[in-house]
This record gives structure tokens, C-alpha cells and sequence, in this order.
């Protein structure tokens, strides 16, 4: 049987989990959770989750988190404490911690080097996370100004790190978000062709680093489109830089030749103003190569999803926002859910930060 054609309860294909009916804190499925969450210490990349992680406690995990968020979550993390660490500024994703944080019962700490000048920066990441520790925080989301930077908090952390995306390096908690966002509309990846359009030279943009290295190496048979400009082009040798010497991929210049032949469409960010491109999004559809049109969607799948990771730019027009394809203010939800489930999994069951073991 396949995910469309099974009885619908909820979002979610019942082929994948079957939508969990008890208390949202049932002890179902909790017991792997528990033993992988004092394995793992922290949320750095995705080559740390395994496939069978993320069937089997991760996405039961988002739907208790989902459920929970409807009823109310018992605030199983009160009395914890996140701190969210800034050296860029980002809205969605601490915004999503945050909240998610809040609806767990726990209190949030919102510090931001990235609005300091230069001098009252010179504070180490590290020197900056010992000092969390001695005020026993339970955790801390941390966005770095460069690759490395959240490995580095991790190595003297008495607390989990949850890396929030880092220049040239990973965006760990987006991919898994837009992961659960595909799963649930199409079941498992495996064998599914996405198109990946914007800015794709690959090591700029973290969020799209990590969803193309998490499906590659998780998944089979996924095969990439990669549409850009050609300044914007993917330049890296990808799969090097993934791990995985069997990536399948082409690269393009119009949306509109691969759109027929696409299941996920991921748009990976409207930068293209910093490249003085934006005749790119003209004022007729057949100068638009590179954003949602009606004839892309009319060449789309009627069972595509459309993803992005928000803001978005001219890429993704008011107009097209309604149309079911399009997931990615659902994709935002899911955000929080699994962000909720991250932080029950790794915080919850974590000793007090001041009394933890610095790894």
C-alpha cells in the first residue's frame, strides 16, 4: 500500500507512524529515546542521526510534540534554563527555540554578541560558554560567525549545544524540520527528485548544505536538480564535501525544463540582489527562470511539495502562497515540533549543566 492511498488521521502518512492517541508524554517509544539522548550530547551536524533514529524517535517524538502543543505539554522542562547565543542574528530559528523552550515550561536567555561592537566581542566562544556553565544553564542554541564555532562551544559545554546554522558550515535542526515536513506529506525520500533553485554554489547557505547532505546519506536513490544563475552555481566538489561518492545530481539555469521532473521543490534563498540579478525576477513570466510561475506550477506534480526556509523574496510570489503544493508555512510549524522534540530528547534528560561532566 502506498502512503496516498492509506486512511488519513492526521498530517501524517500512516505508513510512517501511526499518530500517537495517548497522553502526549506517553511512555511509548520513550525508552530508545531516553538511552540515544545520553549516547548523543549535542546537535552539531547531520551525519549524526542515523535513518533509524529518525524513524523511530524522532518523528514520534515531533508528533507527541504537536499533540502536546494542542493540549498542553505538563511543562515537563521546567526549571531548566536555554541560553541562545547569537553572533548573527536569526529570526525564525531562535524564535522557534525560543518558543518551543517556553512551551516546555522552561525559561530562555537571549544573548547577542552579533549587536556589540568589535571590542566587546573579543570574548572567545569558549571563554563566553564557560561562563553559561557557572550560571548552569540546561542548554544552548548558538549561532557562530564561522564554521566550527558551535563544535567549539560543544568541546567545553557542560550542557547540550544545538548548533542554529554557521557560515560554510551546517544548519542541523533546519534539514531534520524540512525532513519531517517531506515525510509527512510523501513518506520516506528514498528514490524522490528535488530541485534545489537560487543561490546553489553550496557552501554558502548552511540550511541547504545540510538537507542535501542528510537526504544523500540517509536515503537512496534520491536524485538532485541544482538551478541557478551560473555566477551561483554549484562550485564544490559535493560529493566530497557530503561523504558520499554516489550523490546523482545535474545542474541548470531555468526552473521551468526540470519542474515536471521534480517532487521537492526547495528554494534555497532570493540572494540574488547582492549579485545585481534581479532582472532574474522580471516583470514577465518568461524572463522568471528561477521563481515560482504558473507554468512551473502547472508542470509540477500534483503531489510536489514546495519548500522554503523562509524570509522570502520575489521567488515565491503572494499570488502562488495558496496552492496545497506549497508547505512552507507548514514547514515553519514544524519547526517548533521538532525543535519541542529536540529539546525534550537532549534537555530533559540531561543532568543540570552545573553539575554535568565537561566533555
Amino acid at each position: 500500500m502506498r502512503c496516498d492511498d492509506a486512511p488519513r488521521t492526521s498530517a501524517w502518512p500512516r505508513c510512517v507512524s501511526a499518530v500517537v492517541r495517548a497522553s502526549p508524554w506517553s511512555s511509548a517509544g520513550t525508552e530508545n529515546t531516553r538511552g540515544w539522548s545520553r549516547r548523543m550530547r549535542h546537535v552539531l551536524e547531520v551525519a549524526q542521526f542515523d535513518r533509524r533514529w529518525i524513524e523511530t524517535e524522532l518523528i514520534p517524538e515531533t508528533q507527541r510534540m504537536e499533540r502536546a502543543a494542542l493540549v498542553g505539554t505538563g511543562e515537563p522542562l521546567r526549571g531548566r534554563k536555554l541560553a541562545i547565543l547569537l553572533y548573527q542574528e536569526s529570526l525564525l530559528t531562535a524564535s522557534s527555540f525560543a518558543e518551543a523552550m517556553e512551551s516546555l515550561g522552561g525559561r530562555v536567555r537571549e544573548l547577542r554578541p552579533s549587536t556589540l561592537s568589535p571590542q566587546a566581542r573579543e570574548q572567545s566562544v569558549e571563554d563566553t560558554v564557560r561562563i553559561l556553565n557557572a550560571w548552569h544553564f540546561d542548554g544552548l542554541v548558538i549561532r557562530a560567525e564561522q564554521a566550527g564555532g558551535a563544535a567549539r562551544a560543544a568541546r567545553v559545554a557542560a550542557m547540550p549545544v544545538f548548533n542554529a546554522g554557521e557560515p560554510e558550515g551546517e544548519h542541523p535542526t533546519q534539514a531534520l524540520l524540512d525532513l519531517v515536513t517531506i515525510v509527512e506529506r510523501r513518506g520516506p525520500p528514498d528514490g524522490l527528485r528535488v530541485t534545489l533553485v537560487g543561490d546553489t554554489s553550496f557552501w554558502r547557505w548552511p540550511a541547504m548544505r545540510s538537507f542535501v547532505k542528510l537526504l544523500a546519506l540517509r536515503y537512496r536513490g534520491v536524485r538532485f536538480h541544482f538551478v541557478s544563475p551560473a555566477v551561483l552555481k554549484v562550485t564544490e566538489n559535493i560529493e566530497r564535501a557530503i561523504g558520499s561518492d554516489a550523490l546523482q545530481f545535474d545542474v541548470g539555469l531555468d526552473l521551468r525544463k526540470v519542474a515536471a521532473d521534480t517532487d521537492v521543490l526547495y528554494f534555497v534563498a532570493g540572494q540574488f540582489s547582492h549579485f545585481a540579478l534581479q532582472h532574474l525576477y522580471g516583470p514577465t513570466e518568461g524572463e522568471r527562470c528561477f521563481t515560482l510561475t504558473a507554468d512551473v506550477l502547472a508542470a509540477l506534480p500534483e503531489d510536489a511539495v514546495i519548500l522554503h526556509p523562509l524570509p522570502a523574496g520575489p521567488e515565491l510570489p503572494e499570488e502562488y502562497l495558496a496552492d496545497p503544493r506549497v508547505a512552507v508555512f507548514r514547514q515553519a510549524e514544524n519547526g517548533l515540533y521538532v525543535r519541542m522534540a529536540l529539546l525534550r530528547m537532549f534537555v530533559d534528560e540531561r543532568p543540570r549543566s552545573g553539575r554535568a561532566e565537561v566533555g
